[in-house]
């Protein structure tokens, strides 16, 4: 952790820089958005025939909706970036954003590159009944994929501890110096 102003976090003076928080900021965006964005394609958007064929490029479909999210894991598997539960509210503001943009896009008479006056079919503005329930599912989505980042981040968080006690690094002629101790 990044800290200003003295050592320890408990110090006054102490504090993240602004980099920092902007940073957690969107790490905090981006992880429960993309696994949910990965689970809401594939079971409800992809468009996957009877004879395997996809209505766009398959290849394309798999980095945009699978190894985005991939890497997403891998990013929080290999970081220590704190995770807090009550942090769900960034991506259900960005959520929230995206909707607002979704009214405004079919009311003004936007229209997709299919020519439809809707982004997804399950936010036709035409069909508000289904639209809001899918908006109030997609909201409880993030708060769900949030959750599983949090348990995704404390598994690694124990496994981390777990395995520091069997590392040493012998620079001194004292002995080696234990992980926990640095």
């Amino acid at each position: 952790m990044a800290l200003s102003k003295g050592s320890d976090a408990n110090d006054e003076g102490s504090r993240l820089p602004w980099y920092t928080k902007t940073y957690w900021i969107f790490i905090n965006i981006a992880t429960p958005i993309a696994f949910f964005i990965t689970i809401f394609y594939w079971i409800f958007l992809a468009d996957i025939g009877t004879d395997g064929a996809s209505s766009i490029n398959l290849v394309l479909d798999l980095f945009i909706h699978l190894v985005n999210s991939l890497l997403m894991l891998a990013l929080v598997l290999v970081s220590r970036h704190p995770v807090r539960i009550l942090h769900f509210y960034w991506p259900v503001g960005v959520a929230i954003i995206y909707m607002i943009f979704t009214i405004i896009f079919h009311f003004a008479g936007g229209l997709s590159p299919f020519g439809t006056s809707y982004i997804y079919p399950m936010l036709n503005w035409d069909e508000p009944g289904i639209t809001v329930v899918v908006v109030l599912g997609s909201a409880l989505g993030l708060i769900i994929m949030q959750i599983l980042v949090v348990i995704i981040t404390l598994a690694r968080d124990r496994l981390t501890r777990s395995c520091r006690g069997a590392n040493s690094i012998p620079i001194s002629k004292q002995g080696p110096i234990s992980y926990n101790q640095m």
